[in-house]
């Protein structure tokens, strides 16, 4: 080919490519913003304000559609209500960008609408600005012939550097990030693109070819700078907005209740369902890099991200460097590790330690010496005293150990003996822990469990499966099957997750303890690896290795998309509310405030303000109703309300999202 028409067609091929991706991401934002997931936020804003002057009051958003939202109050006992306020909401379209938010109030009736209106509370995401009187009266106005428009300054979600002043926008690296894998996983929507992108691949194979042998010839350059790249994208997944929504419930928990490093170490030892080890960990994290949520949440930022290399070494040990960049490339982009790695708890330190004890367990059956043996208890005992799975994933690696030693020729009873004191050892490390519970705290380890088809179903599954096993094995030498290793970890990866599901289906008919979303982050790095195996197979088949692509294409489709089911939303939303209630009881120092469930320690974790437990005697003039952490719903406010003997006059309720209320009730 012709120098000159192949930088010519080159150029144009790369132009055409960069105009089409860029007319589908514009079409894709101006037609159905919600293809590239979440990146914009929801906005809801809710005003106190003088019943009399409500219909004055709506809010105008400058955006594409220039859209106009009234306001309205939220059905509740208001007709009852002596107090003159009322609360009046709105929630913004949310696939809109919302460039600047106003009040669109009638010239004519503007100074007395604006000193009716006590405070402004809007929630962008997890952001609260809130605004008293005296801040409303500072707002810039411009005018038309018949309305004033108040600015609402400092509105915006995050700081972008390309895209600027838009309220409920979550920044440029989180878009960047959404349309690259828009691009990558969903070439359908881009097929004009990748028509040119195959041109170029086309004209300059030769040249890609050059560099892909170029690159076979030096392996450590392309594995050293594969693994850096892959672990870096995991790292940007995992940092981009990790603490986008304030803790759930259990989150807050491990950070005040049980990790929190002003409280005795003993609380380290307070909670039932989880072993001490990992709030032991946030506990010296929160005491280096400080108490603070971002702080907690980054440990499990840095967790998730060591994950990535960590299931690289355990399979590049077995099955090679590509299997390997492949297996860690899935760990990065999986929504589930992304969703563990972007909360403060203990499940993503399993997912981390899993293939850490797996690589030393393998590292012990090749050599078993005391020293290899001593690298497998360590990394044994702290997942064992992560979580309660964590104990049956060591059992299922003994369980092992016996099946494929007592078929090899080098078995003995002494090395299966110091392989069971070894397990032993890790066994009596989770005792000073659940003797702890069982005489201090005086629990049970009771729970309900019932036996659900989906369970049945999958252990009648695994019985037709192990009795496959047991009839193959017996054709076959397990020696020669010992002797290769590839065979032996295929076999791990597949074996160890149904032991670990048959051993907490069988303990749970003593102790329930049986629980899918328990089970996955332990086996979720067998998952991937089997994937991976799986996929790596196919390429060494003629008949099969032109649909690897599409293999890891599929894989990474489901990988991405996929959930870790972590509670959000509502749950999510606690830190909002409490700053709600901290600025409004700050707005209205006249006033004294009391909050019904108050956790002060909940407000000193996020820097609030104190506000008193509400009692009859004190004569308070204001009382904030919002649950703990563990009773976040409306029904349950109510509850508290009645307990009191309140009912529901002269009360308003502010609205931070569709699942979260704030109850605000004026004391006669």
């Amino acid at each position: 080919m012709n120098k000159a028409f192949k930088i010519i067609s080159t150029i144009i091929c790369l132009s055409g490519l960069v105009l089409s991706t860029g007319i589908t991401v514009y079409q894709n934002i101006t037609t159905n913003k919600n293809v590239f997931g979440q990146w914009l936020a929801p906005v809801y804003i809710n005003m106190e304000i003088n019943r009399e002057y409500a219909n004055n009051v709506s809010t105008y958003s400058e955006s594409a559609t220039k859209q106009y939202y009234p306001m309205t109050t939220r059905p509740v006992n208001t007709e009852n209500n002596r107090i003159q306020n009322i609360e009046i909401h709105t929630q913004l379209n949310t696939t809109a960008f919302h460039r600047k938010i106003y009040l669109c109030i009638p010239q004519v009736l503007l100074q007395e609408t604006v000193n009716a209106i006590d405070n402004i509370s809007i929630f962008i995401g997890n952001k609260l600005c809130y605004y008293s009187n005296t801040d409303i009266q500072k707002f810039e106005i411009k005018t038309t012939d018949e309305y004033s428009f108040l600015f609402i300054p400092n509105l915006y979600y995050s700081k972008s550097l390309l895209v600027k002043n838009w309220a409920n926008y979550y920044g440029d690296l989180n878009l960047v990030l959404k349309l690259l894998f828009n691009f990558l996983l969903y070439p359908y929507r881009f097929i004009v693109s990748y028509l040119f992108l195959l041109g170029i691949l086309i004209i300059n194979r030769k040249n890609f070819q050059s560099v892909y042998f170029w690159l076979l010839q030096k392996p450590n350059l392309w594995q050293n700078v594969g693994l850096i790249m892959v672990i870096t994208l995991g790292f940007i997944l995992r940092i981009n907005d990790y603490v986008r929504f304030s803790g759930w419930s259990d989150e807050i928990y491990s950070a005040v209740s049980s990790g929190n490093p002003t409280l005795p170490f003993m609380t380290t030892c307070t909670d039932p369902g989880n072993p001490p080890f990992y709030v032991i960990l946030l506990r010296y994290w929160f005491k280096i890099f400080g108490w603070s949520e971002e702080s907690g949440t980054m440990l499990s930022v840095v967790l998730g991200t060591l994950a990535i290399p960590a299931i690289y070494i355990l399979i590049k040990q077995n099955y090679g460097a590509k299997t390997a960049l492949m297996t860690s490339f899935f760990m990065a982009i999986s929504g589930f590790a992304i969703g563990y790695s972007q909360e403060m708890r203990g499940y993503i330190l399993k997912i981390f330690l899993t293939p850490v004890a797996a690589f030393l367990f393998f590292k012990f059956l090749r050599k078993q010496s005391v020293l290899n043996l001593f690298l497998y208890i360590l990394p044994s005992i702290c997942i064992a005293n992560t979580h309660y799975y964590g104990i049956l994933f060591i059992m299922g690696n003994f369980l092992f150990y016996l099946f494929f030693e007592r078929g090899s020729d080098s078995f003995t009873w002494k090395k299966t003996g110091i392989f069971l004191a070894g397990n032993i050892i890790i066994a009596l490390s989770f005792m000073p822990y659940f003797l702890y519970q069982l005489f201090v705290e005086q629990y049970n380890f009771e729970r309900e469990w019932v036996i659900r088809p989906e369970h049945a179903a999958i252990m009648t599954i695994l019985i037709c499966i192990a009795g496959c096993v047991t009839a193959y094995s017996r054709k076959i030498n397990l020696n020669r099957i010992w002797k290769n290793t590839q065979k032996v970890f295929t076999l791990y990866v597949v074996s160890v997750p149904i032991l670990i599901f048959t051993l907490a289906f069988l303990i749970s008919f003593v102790k329930p303890m049986l629980n899918i979303r328990y089970l996955l982050p332990v086996s979720f790095p067998f998952f991937l690896s089997f994937s991976a195996i799986l996929i790596s197979g196919c390429k060494r088949t003629r008949k099969t290795k032109y649909i690897c692509v599409m293999l890891v294409w599929a894989a990474s489709v489901a990988l991405y998309e996929g959930k870790a089911g972590i509670p959000g939303d509502g749950y999510a939303s606690y830190r909002q509310a409490r700053a709600f209630i901290a600025s409004d009881a700050v707005a209205h120092p006249d006033k004294k405030s009391a909050m019904l469930d108050n956790a002060p320690k909940n407000a000193q974790y996020y820097g609030f303000a104190a506000i008193p437990q509400y009692s009859p005697e004190s004569g308070y003039d204001v009382l904030y109703v919002f649950n703990n952490i563990f009773g976040m719903n409306e029904e349950d406010q109510y509850k508290q309300l009645y307990a009191h003997n309140f009912n529901d006059e002269n009360m308003l309720v502010i609205i931070p999202n569709d699942e979260v209320v704030i109850f605000k009730k004026y004391l006669p």
